[in-house]
């Protein structure tokens, strides 16, 4: 590997703790424990530390997801309400959705956006990504911001049954700090925006 891309790969590679390859462990088989929705992977492990063997079930989902912060000329958030089945309950949460096998990401968050709240925008901008659960699936939920907001009215799937709500930006913070809004993408997305400098905000607050 050269230019600058190799060069890239050796800086962070030399940013790793030095002791981090005590930490890792080698998959010696794979196998599909259960198939439905999304296929249950049954892998045997050993430890590199030091041989010591363990076997691991994790997710098998799609690797890949989006979900879409969006605000209005008022600096309100444009949330969804949804059923969430595991949790027996309904949640506050940012649109979001799985990133299609040959689609790009910006093009699934303008997607999902117009699918779930039924607004088409100008652009969507990429802000950060993170691995929300590691233990479980290797899914990586990626952030967009936006902007140019116009209604055009939503393509819902058939098992989808939502509910839009605008949600003032300080009444989402407070909500996340004091523990209302405590699932999926809303507080993860909302605080790594404020953290990036992609929230709009009163000119009193800046």
């Amino acid at each position: 590997m050269d230019g600058a891309l190799g060069r890239a790969s050796v800086s962070r590679k030399r940013r790793q703790p030095e002791n981090d390859h005590k930490l890792g462990w080698t998959t010696l088989s794979s196998r599909v424990a259960w198939q439905g929705r999304f296929p249950v992977f049954e892998d045997e492990i050993a430890a590199d530390l030091d041989g010591r063997r363990h076997t691991y079930t994790y997710l098998a989902s799609r690797a890949r997801a989006v979900a879409v912060l969006a605000q209005d000329d008022d600096g309100r958030i444009l949330t969804v309400r949804e059923y969430r089945h595991p949790l027996k309950e309904v949640v506050c949460d940012l649109p979001m959705g799985s990133i299609g096998p040959d689609e790009e990401p910006r093009a699934a968050a303008l997607r999902e956006l117009r699918e779930e709240t039924g607004y088409a925008a100008l652009s969507a901008d990429s802000y950060g990504a993170i691995h929300p659960i590691p233990a479980l699936t290797r899914l990586r939920l990626e952030f967009f911001r936006a902007r140019g907001l116009e209604y055009v009215g939503h393509d819902r799937d058939r098992s989808e049954i939502l509910q839009t709500e605008w949600i003032p930006l300080e009444a989402v913070l407070s909500g996340i700090n004091d523990g209302r809004f405590h699932v999926g993408a809303l507080p993860l997305g909302v605080l790594l925006a404020d953290a990036r400098g992609q929230l709009d905000r009163d000119q009193d607050d800046r």
